[in-house]
């Protein structure tokens, strides 16, 4: 099973291939000295979830610009702007500009290069949230997980839900510019970073062709730029599935390089599933280099799956609701998990307070199902297969011949069932 890492960090990776972002123009007029290429930006971690009776009260103390009400409109519109594949509501949405300009800091390029990257690059959110919306039509989903409070600022958590099954969750930090509240930073838990630093890696693939640009760099900053570049490789030998040439590019790194978390995740994502004794060390590797990382909670769920491992279930567990500050739906899948392994009351305390309904997908139900049927309460499981065929539209053949459902076929409320 790969239920988390295959799938949310192949659309990671897709997200980032098509974003339409062209070579950078060259203008050789000017001849200053580059700058140093900025630090990665870090994530605050996330403050204590505000009391409802307080809100407002402690967003004035905390002096945020943006409510906790705010920012739940922020988010469930931008969902909306997904599912609808409103282009023009996402632009407005998400400040792209900004995200885009941050990609280039540090890189000593001309008014009219930088002109010309965010020209090329105008299609890019429209790429990125028609990508997000084409994985809602087939089955995926992305939703406001809640909004939360990071130092000084408010954020949102989106989840972003795979046709199959993968995770991953975004995180953006809100801003208020003129009154209208607006996303300025962007972070995958899948990679554990802005994705301003992701796109560095695209920027220095384009701008390495300009000798006019390489020259005018300080060593440090052509190192750097180097790097990115040997980077980008790899991830392009992967977008293009030539996994083999990108695991061989990855060997011939050097070592610091090699133990980089991008790099890390891109041997991960280049070894084959059906290799498991590999992926399984790939794991390993980057849960060792980055223990308290997102993108370690969300690989070492993927590991614990495929080993059986309870307490590294549950250790990634904690480690990604401490990044997302928790969401419902996660509880709800790592309960199923745990219920099939046998936890039955370790799997029904994780969602004693889940509102199942409130979560409004398909998966919320059947992982609760999951848990029912391991504790054999039937009229929960009666429950919930009601809800998935009169809410989903879901439609059930014979559940007799479903192992799972040996115990449920038995009760009376099977008899209830087929009598509808």
């Amino acid at each position: 099973m790969c239920m988390f890492l295959c799938n949310h960090q192949r659309l990671l990776f897709v997200c980032t291939a098509t974003l339409g972002i062209v070579a950078l123009g060259c203008d050789s007029s000017r001849t200053s000295k580059s700058s140093a290429l900025p630090k990665p930006i870090v994530l605050q971690a996330i403050e204590a979830d505000d009391q409802e009776a307080n809100d407002q009260e402690a967003d004035q103390e905390a002096k945020l610009d943006v409510s906790k009400a705010e920012a739940e409109v922020f988010g469930n519109d931008l969902a909306k702007a997904i599912r609808e594949n409103d282009i023009a509501a996402f632009k407005t949405l998400m400040d792209f500009d900004k995200i885009l300009n941050r990609s280039l800091e540090g890189f000593e390029i001309t008014k009219k290069s930088r002109e010309d990257f965010l020209r090329g690059a105008k299609p890019a959110p429209g790429n990125f949230a028609g990508l997000l919306h084409k994985q809602s039509l087939e089955g995926g989903s992305y939703d406001l997980v809640k909004p939360i409070r990071r130092g000084k600022h408010r954020h949102v958590m989106m989840r972003l839900l795979h046709p199959t099954g993968g995770y991953n969750y975004h995180d953006i930090r809100l801003v208020k510019v003129d009154g209208v509240v607006r996303g300025d930073q962007l972070f995958f838990a899948s990679t554990g970073e802005a994705f301003s630093d992701t796109l560095r890696g695209l920027v220095a693939a384009s701008i390495r062709s300009s000798d006019s640009i390489i020259g005018r760099m300080s060593g440090e900053s052509e190192r750097a730029l180097a790097r990115l570049e040997r980077q980008n490789a790899v991830q392009k030998a992967i977008n293009a599935g030539d996994t083999a040439t990108a695991l061989e590019k990855i060997e011939a790194l050097p070592e610091a390089e090699k133990r980089t978390k991008l790099m890390l995740l891109a041997r991960l994502q280049a070894t084959p599933l059906e290799n498991e004794a590999a992926y399984l060390a790939a794991v390993d590797d980057l849960m060792s280099a980055f223990p308290g990382d997102a993108v370690s909670g969300l690989v070492a769920m993927d590991a614990g799956i495929l080993r059986n491992d309870d307490a590294l279930v549950v250790r990634s567990f904690e480690n990604i609701r401490s990044w997302t500050g928790g969401d419902p739906l996660l509880n709800l899948m790592v309960a199923a998990v745990r219920a099939e392994n046998g936890l039955h009351d370790e799997a029904l305390a994780m969602i004693e307070n889940v509102d199942v309904e409130k979560i409004g997908l398909p998966d919320a139900h059947q992982y609760r199902m999951s848990v029912a049927i391991s504790r054999e309460n039937y009229d929960e499981v009666l429950t919930q297969l009601r809800m998935l065929r009169n809410r989903f539209g879901y439609q059930f053949g014979d559940l007799t011949a479903e192992p799972e459902f040996s115990g449920f076929v038995k009760s009376p409320q099977y008899q209830t069932w087929i009598g509808q």
